[in-house]
């Protein structure tokens, strides 16, 4: 009879877990755009809006002054604003275009595209470090190496080699996190 108590809620987890399991996969995402919307790709890359609405098929886009810009796979064009959940779709570029045009929603400086998930997190720089354990063992033992070159023997000095490397490789893990965390163009 015991037995059997602890064979059913055994069961039940094991069913429970292989439902979320099957449900999304390993490269399945989801992500928040920085108007506190939501795009992922389950089915197709999808951005779900906060009222409800939904926009199906992207294939790449920007993010701009509370707006989401960008293409569709079946080669018509959008511009989302992310606050008043207004979705336009164009069938020419030339109809986007003067859109953005017309409401200055043209970055000046850099834009961004994507066409997949924009964030990096933890768990995917776990997992990546999982996979890949014969090469990031051995760059983490390196980096630890370096580190120590760079605070024993040069005391953190910004004139000696180490150092800059340990700085510059600091530099761009930095960065790509900042990046990540602010997708907008410019």
């Amino acid at each position: 009879m015991r037995s059997i108590l602890k064979f059913v809620p055994t069961i039940f987890t094991l069913l429970i877990c292989h439902h979320v399991h099957a449900r999304i996969g390993l490269a399945d995402w989801t992500s928040v755009t920085p108007g506190k919307n939501e795009i992922n790709n389950f089915n197709n890359l999808t951005l779900y809006l906060q009222n409800g609405k939904q926009l199906e098929g992207l294939n790449n886009w920007f993010f701009y002054k509370n707006n989401i810009i960008g293409q569709l796979h079946n080669k018509k064009y959008f511009v989302v604003n992310e606050t008043t959940f207004h979705i336009d779709t164009f069938q020419t570029e030339d109809e986007w275009l003067k859109f953005r045009r017309t409401n200055n929603i043209n970055p000046k400086l850099w834009t961004r595209w994507f066409d997949t998930n924009w964030k990096t997190t933890f768990g995917d720089f776990a997992f990546y470090i999982l996979v890949s354990f014969y090469i990031s063992i051995p760059a983490m033992i390196l980096f630890l190496w370096l580190c120590y070159k760079a605070i024993r023997q040069e005391k953190f000095s910004m004139r000696n080699r180490y150092t800059i490397i340990v700085a510059s490789i600091l530099s761009i893990v930095l960065i790509n996190f900042l990046l990540g965390q602010f997708p907008q163009s410019i």
